[in-house]
C-alpha cells in the first residue's frame, strides 16, 4: 500500500513522504513567482528534482484559475533561465468575447516577462496545450521543453510540427528579448500614464508595429502595468489589458481593487485596443475609469 502511495506522489511530481500541503506551506504568498533561492530551498526540503517540482506546482496553479464560463481549470509552471519559476492560470471574463480569454500559457509568459525573465527553459502543463497556445509559445526566444503528466519531456516543436513563426519571417527580436520602442507622450505623464507608456515601450509587437500598454491603479494607489504580446497567427495575441490583469492578480490583488486605468498606444495604430479594452475592463470592474492616450513614435 505504501509503495502504491509513493508511486502516486511521484507521478504527481512529489517525492515519497512529501505532500501537496508540504509544498504549499513553502511557497510565497501569493505563489505565482518563486525566486531562484526559494526554488532551491523547496527542492532540497522536499527532495524533488526540478521537473518533479514543476509537475507538483501545476495542480496548485490550477487551483488559482478563474474560469467562470467553462469551469475548466488549467495550470502551468514555467522555469526561467534565471532559475525562478512562474505559475500560469487561465482567466475568463463573463460578458466579454471568448477571444479575450487568458490561457495559462499566456499567464505564465507574461508573469515571467513582468519579472524581467529573459528566457524560459521548461513549462509543465496540466494538459497538452491547445493549438492557439502552441503557436503563442513559438514566439519565445528559446524553445522550451514541455512537461505533461504521464508523458516524456519534449521540446515545444514536438507538439508544433512544421512551425511557422517569427524565425521563419526572419525576426531578430523574439518574445522575452528586451525592447524599447521609444514612444513619447506630448505632455509629461503622471504616474498612471507613465506606467502605461513604459509598458507600451516594452510591448512585443513585431507584426502590427503598434506597441501598446495598460496600467491599472488600485484603490490604495498601487499601479500594475502590462504590455501587449503579439503572435504571428494574430488571434493568439494577448492584449495589454489582459497582460495588466496578469500582473495585478500575480500580486494577490483582485479586479474589485481596480479604481482606474490608462491605455497608451501609438497614434494612428492599425491594431487599436481602445474599444476592447473598454469592454473587458467594464466586464470585471464596471466602476473603473479609463484614460486613452496616443503616443508619438520616434
Amino acid at each position: 500500500m505504501r509503495r502504491a502511495a509513493g508511486l502516486v506522489l511521484l507521478l504527481a511530481g512529489l517525492a515519497p513522504g512529501a505532500s501537496g500541503q508540504d509544498l504549499k506551506s513553502l511557497l510565497p504568498n501569493p505563489p505565482y513567482f518563486i525566486p531562484k533561492e526559494s526554488v532551491s530551498r523547496i527542492r532540497e526540503k522536499l527532495g524533488l528534482s526540478t521537473d518533479q517540482l514543476l509537475g507538483a506546482l501545476v495542480p496548485i496553479a490550477q487551483g488559482l484559475a478563474r474560469p467562470p464560463i467553462s469551469n475548466y481549470h488549467a495550470g502551468a509552471a514555467a522555469l526561467g533561465a534565471s532559475g525562478a519559476i512562474y505559475l500560469g492560470v487561465n482567466l475568463e471574463f463573463p460578458g466579454s468575447q471568448l477571444s479575450q480569454t487568458v490561457h495559462c500559457e499566456h499567464f505564465a509568459v507574461v508573469n515571467a516577462l513582468a519579472h524581467g525573465e529573459r528566457a524560459l527553459k521548461k513549462m509543465a502543463l496540466s494538459a497538452p496545450s491547445c493549438g492557439h497556445c502552441r503557436q503563442f509559445l513559438y514566439e519565445l526566444n528559446a524553445i522550451p521543453e514541455i512537461l505533461i503528466p504521464g508523458r516524456p519531456a519534449v521540446p515545444l516543436t514536438h507538439y508544433l510540427p512544421e512551425p511557422f513563426g517569427p524565425r521563419e519571417l526572419g525576426k531578430e527580436k523574439l518574445l522575452l528579448d528586451p525592447v524599447d520602442h521609444g514612444l513619447v507622450l506630448a505632455a509629461a505623464p503622471k504616474a498612471l500614464a507613465a506606467a502605461a507608456l513604459a509598458a507600451a515601450n516594452a510591448a512585443y509587437a513585431p507584426y502590427s508595429g503598434d506597441p501598446s500598454g495598460v496600467a491599472l491603479r488600485t484603490k490604495d494607489g498601487k499601479i500594475y502595468a502590462g504590455s501587449a504580446v503579439e503572435s504571428v497567427a494574430f488571434n493568439p495575441s494577448l492584449p495589454p489589458l489582459q497582460a495588466a490583469f496578469v500582473v495585478l492578480l500575480s500580486a494577490g490583488r483582485s479586479y474589485a481593487d481596480i479604481a482606474d486605468a490608462a491605455l497608451v498606444q501609438k497614434r494612428g495604430a492599425k491594431a487599436d485596443h481602445a474599444e476592447v479594452t473598454r469592454a473587458v475592463l467594464k466586464s470585471v470592474a464596471p466602476d473603473a475609469g479609463l484614460v486613452e492616450l496616443a503616443a508619438e513614435a520616434p
